[in-house]
């Protein structure tokens, strides 16, 4: 029974993992206007279970190597783009520029001519509204 029980919950495990909530309650960010894609683990990938995701309390013992796990989605996992996949960055307004150009700068991730590329990427929900 236990072990019906455990691959019900992980099959649930990875319907879950393409979910999140409509918005955080507690400040009332509305995490749909992210509109992220998401990409998970395929399940025939997942089988030995190595991240634990919705149910830690099935694998307690992955958790005191969240650092490490953490660590293996970034080497395996994660998606990779270069500053020539981004078509556009959008922020609120003018005032959000200089923030998104700091961020960029701040990663260490890009050099300063990638980032003086994606200036002219960077539009406010001014400009779409007026422009667009």
């Amino acid at each position: 029974m236990y072990f019906a029980m455990k691959r019900v919950m992980e099959r649930v495990q990875n319907c879950f993992s393409y979910n999140k909530p409509y918005e955080d309650k507690r400040d009332g960010r509305l995490y749909y206007n992210e509109r992220e894609w998401r990409f998970t683990i395929p399940y025939d990938q997942a089988t030995n279970y190595e991240i634990p995701v919705i149910f830690p309390s099935l694998y307690p013992e992955l958790l005191e190597k969240k650092h490490e796990l953490m660590k293996l989605i970034e080497e395996k996992y994660m998606l990779k783009f270069t500053p020539h996949d981004i078509k556009y960055i959008i922020v609120k307004d003018e005032n959000d520029i200089e923030d998104i150009i700091e961020y960029m700068r701040s990663t260490g991730k890009y050099s300063e001519d990638q980032i003086k590329m994606l200036y002219p990427r960077i539009i406010t929900n001014r400009q779409i509204l007026e422009d667009f």
